[in-house]
């Protein structure tokens, strides 16, 4: 299964099993980082900020110029502060 169609997945609330597909994908190739930003973008979407954020850094440390993760750690520890409001 290719990113577009995993991302497709996350986007109908597909999550659960976006997520496994994710997984998968990291554990086929642990230093795909966008696995772990995806991760952590559903985590995020089911309210689970600590959990994604540790999916945001595993990124980062892989791969410390990809802006998607750093971005979406900044948004997901401003979720966490307000519990709610700013949506994944």
């Amino acid at each position: 299964m290719c990113s577009s169609d995993l991302n497709a997945l996350a986007a109908r609330g597909e999550l659960e099993t976006a997520v496994e597909q994710y997984r998968e994908a990291a554990r086929l190739n642990p230093g795909y980082a966008m696995a772990y930003n995806n991760l952590g973008v559903v985590s995020a979407r089911q309210g689970r900020y600590a959990e994604a954020s540790d999916y945001f850094r595993r990124a980062l440390h892989i791969d410390p110029g990809l802006n998607d993760a750093r971005k979406n750690l900044e948004r997901v520890r401003r979720a966490d502060g307000m519990q709610q409001g700013d949506k994944f």
